[in-house]
C-alpha cells in the first residue's frame, strides 16, 4: 500500500482529497502547513507528496527546496494542487523540481491519475537503478541511471572523466563541466565500469583513459596526471602504477 502525504491548509479539500485516496488503497497522512508537512515527511517516509502552494507560514515552494534537499526524501515524487496558474509560477515549481501540477479545481480522476503515473515511473526508475547496479558496462557508448538522493540523473558513461572518494560518497565529475554525488563506492564502480577505459589510479580516485591530458612527475618523483577537464591534478599510487603502464605510456 503506498503512503501519500498530503500539505493543504484548506481543510475541506484536504478532507476531500485524503476520502478518496482512502477509498483507492493510499494509506494517507495529512498536514495543514509547511512546516509540519516536513516534519511528518521525515516520520513516515511517504511514496509521494500533495502539496498546495499558497499556504500561510512556509509555502509549498518551501516545502519542495526542503524535500529535495533531503538525503532521504530528495527522490520522492513531489505533486504542486495549486490556484495559481501563472506561468512563472509553474516555471518556478518546475525548476526546484516538481513532477506535477493540478490545478484546482480539480476532478479527484485527474488526481488519481497524475498519482498511479508518478508512483509507476518511481518504481520503474528505482528497478532500472537496481538492476543496473548488478551489471557490468562494457560500452563506453552506453547511458547510465546516477540515484543523487535528491534526482535520477542520466549519464552517458564516455563523460565521465574521473570518480573521486569523498567518506562513504563518490564525487563523479563528467567533462561537460557537471558532476553529481551518490552513495556509491569506489569499489563498485570498479566492478562497473568497462576496464577498457576506466582505472583506479588511487584508493580515493578512478579515471577515464580517454580523458588524460598529461602526466607528469612532482620533485619526489610521484607521478601526477591531468585530465582534460578536471582542473586538479591527481596522484597516480604507485600501488596503482603497474595497472597504468600496461594501458598508457608513462
Amino acid at each position: 500500500m503506498s503512503k501519500i502525504l498530503v500539505i493543504e491548509d484548506e481543510e475541506a479539500i484536504c478532507y476531500n482529497i485524503k476520502s478518496v485516496l482512502l477509498l483507492n488503497n493510499y494509506e494517507v497522512v495529512t498536514a495543514d502547513n509547511g512546516k509540519l508537512g516536513i516534519e511528518l515527511a521525515e516520520e513516515t517516509l511517504p511514496d509521494l507528496i500533495l502539496c498546495d502552494i499558497m499556504m500561510p507560514g512556509y509555502d509549498g515552494y518551501w516545502v519542495l527546496e526542503k524535500i529535495r534537499a533531503h538525503q532521504t526524501l530528495g527522490m520522492t515524487p513531489f505533486i504542486f494542487i495549486t490556484a495559481k496558474v501563472e506561468r512563472e509560477d509553474l516555471r518556478k515549481g518546475m525548476e526546484l523540481g516538481a513532477d506535477d501540477y493540478l490545478t484546482k479545481p480539480f476532478k479527484m480522476a485527474e488526481l488519481l491519475s497524475a498519482i498511479e503515473v508518478r508512483l509507476k515511473r518511481s518504481v520503474s526508475q528505482k528497478k532500472q537503478i537496481a538492476k543496473q547496479s548488478d551489471e557490468k558496462v562494457y560500452d563506453i557508448n552506453k547511458y547510465y541511471l546516477i540515484d543523487t538522493g535528491k534526482t535520477i540523473e542520466r549519464i552517458h558513461i564516455g563523460s565521465i572523466e574521473c570518480i573521486l572518494a569523498e567518506d562513504v560518497y563518490t564525487n563523479v565529475y563528467s567533462k561537460d563541466g557537471k558532476y553529481f554525488t551518490i552513495r556509491k563506492s569506489l569499489n563498485e564502480w570498479e566492478k562497473l565500469l568497462p576496464e577498457n577505459y576506466f582505472i583506479r589510479i588511487h584508493r580515493a580516485s578512478i579515471i577515464n583513459l580517454t580523458q588524460i591530458k598529461s602526466i607528469s612527475k612532482s620533485y619526489n618523483q610521484t607521478m601526477i596526471i591531468h585530465m582534460q577537464h578536471y582542473e586538479k591534478s591527481l596522484i597516480l599510487s604507485r600501488n596503482y602504477a603497474s595497472k597504468l603502464k600496461g594501458k598508457f605510456i608513462i
